[in-house]
């Protein structure tokens, strides 16, 4: 359980956290790019969903 909590957990934040951060800075700058990022970075849990079922 250790590992969980020092390590997995904090990573998820960082996957949630970085796209919209990335995505709250681009939109003003340029709302096009911001429209293409928003769309897709709907597919990254999609992604990731693939990969873990890669690994098993």
């Amino acid at each position: 359980m250790q590992d969980y909590y020092s390590r997995y957990l904090p990573q998820i934040s960082l996957a949630v956290f970085i796209p919209l951060l990335i995505l709250i800075t681009v939109f003003p700058i340029n709302w096009e790019a911001g429209t293409i990022l928003l769309n897709t970075e709907s597919l990254i849990p999609l992604f990731i969903v693939l990969v873990g079922m890669g690994c098993r």
